[in-house]
């Protein structure tokens, strides 16, 4: 190689390579956006399925829960001694786990029982006006806590039945 030659091919070299360079990082650019876009549509078609099947299956969800604290809303809870509840909430707890707690109310809005023991008495605002709904007459409320709120773990739906007599007076409240 004579050094025209030399110099000539260094020349190109140092011309192209910048070229190249810019090329490259374009290209890496421009796939990096593409990805991202792609990947944010997808999460985003994602969502909006998981949301549609969601709000689909909710007034089921809802009905469900109205229907079983129904049933399970029966005079004789109120006839029970604490050991009997225990066995008969323990029993529908995990026979039928869609609830997890129940608690018993009086036709005064008194706490009667409640299982699991260590949940005490109803502390949410919602909870209580609908306890109350039911002592007045309406046979059943549907509430919900919201994540975040002192004391719950994650969002909650009560369920709140009014426990009537044959007379169909109210003579209680079963929350579940």
């Amino acid at each position: 190689d004579s050094p025209i030659d030399r110099n000539l091919s260094l020349k190109f070299t140092v011309s192209i390579l910048p070229i190249f360079i810019a090329a490259f990082v374009v290209l890496l650019l421009g796939d990096w956006v593409a990805a991202g876009q792609a990947s944010r549509k997808l999460i985003e078609d994602r969502l909006a399925n998981m949301s549609a099947i969601a709000a689909e299956s909710l007034p089921f969800f809802l009905e469900t829960g109205q229907n079983l604290v129904t049933n399970f809303a029966d005079e004789e809870l109120l006839q029970m001694d604490a050991d009997s509840l225990r066995f008969v909430f323990e029993e529908r707890l995990n026979s039928i786990p869609y609830f997890t707690e129940f608690i018993l109310f009086d036709a005064d809005g008194e706490l009667i029982y409640s299982y699991p023991q260590d949940i005490g008495m109803v502390s949410e605002a919602d909870e209580l006006a609908a306890v109350n709904l039911a002592l007045e007459g309406a046979q059943t409320q549907t509430c919900s806590v919201r994540p975040g709120v002192e004391g719950a773990n994650g969002a909650k739906t009560s369920f709140i039945a009014s426990i009537n007599n044959s007379k169909n007076q109210v003579v209680g409240v079963l929350l579940g």
